[in-house]
């Protein structure tokens, strides 16, 4: 008997023997979906995680063009100062090195140059970290005008493509994407020539450009060909990008439209302002044929009767141009300063008249925030906001909460002597209060989007806006902008009514008022730093075309930043600077509304999935609803690791059957 078992396997031994063969075969089919992931799979998007090392995705190494100053001779010369840009996942962490840190900052042009090539490449701005070491062997001069040349890095790896390696770039990123001005040019020309570079992009309008020491003007297109160096104008990120050799696709540019039954409630608005506007003028005509004023109120009365008087004509200039959200605006405008005038008159002749002033507009604010509030209460029990009806919430929590800043400030009846500025704000708070409840009405009717995100994405992207605002102000005060006493109070009162708002869980209003403090804020920079408003103007209206663009194909209504567009277009004559604040309100909201609308949330992918299942019920069968979606590089490394523990807990358990039935057999 033994001898027939050592001369012939037994059954567990023949067994035994098969799954050494299927356990060799497993491991075998183990390596091969391995290698095909691998090979499948982009390598940009494969991570190595440690607790000890950050593994990035990919770096980029630029020159970054700087000027110094010789500390014997004073002199200015142009640096090529050597950066590494690396990214990798994460949070959405911006992190930085300067060696030397000499008067350099770099910190707030680094976070407004990630938000920017986040924009351009499509990726979602909280799944990376950004990490950038700057090396100069001199102290360098000024962090912001190398934002251009970072931006471009960033989003080249975002978009995982390389930059063309001989050609450097000089320019600071704008909240727009305008590629903004900088000095010392020449001197950078130089510092181009010393890295052997054979193109060089500057801002658009810097052709001629002062020398730091001659303080003369310098062609640098010709001082470049004398160098063996093209010298290339580029307005915005997506020239700079395209010139740097980045394949990205330039938003196409669209026609402003406004929706016919928006465009009637405009047109309603304007006609029930002017009527507004004739009884004033009807009543301050009759007050002053009875009142006599004081020199300095004449003067006054006189020259905001002429400016409501102004106002009034260019509202029915374009009421009969059709342009109805500029008609209205005008008509608000000229009302504002004609029921300022008839207030200066009721006030003077009694100053007990204020408490009606004030107890009118107290109410009025009670009830347009208790109306927002039933709106907002709506959208909080469902959790879900159209991002179309987003849009035009934002201008109604915006007019109530900028109301709310300017009424808190009002002196209550008694407690001081009155000034004309605090008639004025009383009045406008009013007016400002009122356009609000127009705003209710067109919320009411404006078509929906189908485009949802849920409160919990607006929360997160909010207190990303918020933050972005902050920055652009740490950004303005290391470029040496200071704004006036007015509006650095004003800006920063709104910073902390918004945060504050986010705190007490009104995304819907922190979000529209940091959609409102980065226009603001953009229009100031581009205003301060513009070598030539015609060109800024032109640039920045051409960008908010291209975003509008971009917007309409997301399928969201554009009828909110068209008005804003065709708005700019009537003040750009006039005033300039007006013009850029509303393109660049423009582009603040159509930008948002991209990003928002490039987020999925729970309820948009299960709709996805029902139409699916009712349009396509034998697809279903046969292959399942998941066959409908890519698979992606999560799905592929889930699949191969179940696979791997499946096969492997079945061999376990085999080599343990055998070996109890191996124990037994030798009992």
């Amino acid at each position: 008997m033994s001898n027939n078992l050592s001369s012939k396997p037994g059954l567990s031994t023949q067994i035994l023997h098969r799954l050494r063969k299927l356990f060799n075969r497993v491991m075998v089919l183990r390596l091969y979906l391995l290698t095909i992931l691998i090979i499948t799979t982009p390598a940009p998007i494969i991570f190595v995680y440690s607790s000890n090392t950050t593994c990035f995705i990919g770096s980029e190494k630029i020159y970054l063009l700087a000027v110094s100053q010789d500390p014997v001779s004073g002199k200015y010369i142009g640096v090529a100062t050597e950066a590494i840009v690396s990214l990798s996942r994460g949070e959405g962490a911006v992190y930085i090195s300067v060696e030397p840190m000499s008067q350099i900052d770099m910190q707030a042009s680094l976070n407004v140059a990630y938000l920017i090539a986040s924009h351009v490449s499509k990726a979602n701005i909280s799944e990376f970290n950004v990490y950038v070491r700057v090396v100069s062997d001199t102290p360098i001069i000024g962090g912001p005008s190398a934002s251009g040349f970072l931006t471009v890095a960033i989003a080249s790896l975002l978009l995982n493509q390389s930059l063309r390696r001989d050609i450097v770039m000089t320019g600071m990123i704008m909240p727009d994407g305008i590629i903004g001005p900088v000095g010392g040019i020449p001197e950078k020309l130089l510092a181009a020539k010393s890295v052997n570079a054979h193109v060089m992009l500057i801002p658009t309008g810097q052709r001629y450009s002062t020398d730091l020491n001659t303080g003369q003007k310098v062609d640098v297109v010709a001082k470049g060909a004398e160098l063996g160096i093209k010298v290339i104008e580029v307005a915005n990120i997506y020239d700079a990008l395209r010139n740097l050799g980045i394949n990205i696709t330039e938003p196409e540019p669209t026609t402003p439209v406004i929706n016919l039954d928006i465009n009637e409630i405009y047109r309603d608005w304007a006609l029930k302002l002017n009527a507004t506007l004739n009884n004033l003028w009807n009543e301050i005509k009759d007050l002053s044929s009875k009142i006599s004023l004081t020199s300095n109120l004449r003067n006054a009365v006189a020259y905001y009767a002429n400016l409501a008087d102004n106002s009034s004509r260019r509202g029915y200039e374009e009421y009969l141009d059709n342009n109805m959200y500029s008609s209205a605006s005008d008509y608000f405008t000229a009302v504002i300063y004609a029921d300022y005038v008839k207030w200066i008159y009721l006030i003077y002749t009694n100053v007990s008249k204020y408490r009606d002033l004030y107890n009118t507009v107290n109410e009025q604010y009670r009830y347009a925030y208790n109306k927002y509030r039933d709106i907002l209460n709506t959208i909080l029990s469902t959790d879900y906001i159209d991002l179309s009806k987003l849009a035009v919430l934002n201008e109604v929590s915006y007019r109530i909460y900028e109301a709310n800043t300017t009424l808190s400030n009002l002196p209550s009846p008694g407690s001081r002597t009155l000034t004309l500025d605090d008639i004025y704000n009383a009045v406008y708070t009013y007016w400002r209060i009122n356009s609000s409840l127009e705003w209710m009405k067109i919320y009411e009717i404006y078509p929906p989007s189908n485009m949802i995100i849920s409160l919990s994405t607006l929360k997160r992207y909010s207190y990303t806006l918020i933050s972005y605002v902050q920055t652009l102000l740490i950004y303005l005060n290391s470029l040496g902008v200071v704004l006036d006493t007015s509006t650095a109070n004003r800006v920063s009162n709104l910073i902390n009514l918004a945060t504050t708002l986010y705190r007490e869980g009104d995304y819907v209003a922190s979000n529209s008022l940091a959609i409102y403090l980065t226009s603001l804020t953009t229009a100031y920079m581009n205003i301060y730093f513009t070598t030539n408003l015609t060109e800024t103007i032109s640039s920045i209206r051409d960008l908010a075309l291209r975003y509008l663009g971009e917007l309409k194909t997301k399928g969201i209504d554009i009828s909110i930043p068209s008005a804003y567009i065709i708005r700019g277009d009537t003040l750009k004559s006039l005033d300039p600077a007006s013009a850029i604040y509303f393109y660049e309100l423009s582009i603040a909201n159509t930008m948002w509304l991209v990003t928002l609308a490039s987020l999925k949330t729970p309820q948009q992918i299960s709709t996805q999935i029902q139409q699916i299942k009712t349009i396509q019920p034998s697809l279903e069968t046969s292959i399942g609803v998941e066959s409908t979606t890519p698979m992606t590089f999560s799905n592929k490394y889930m699949l191969m690791i179940n696979i791997m523990i499946i096969s492997t807990i079945i061999i376990i358990v085999a080599l343990i059957v055998i070996y109890i039935l191996e124990r037994k057999r030798r009992k």
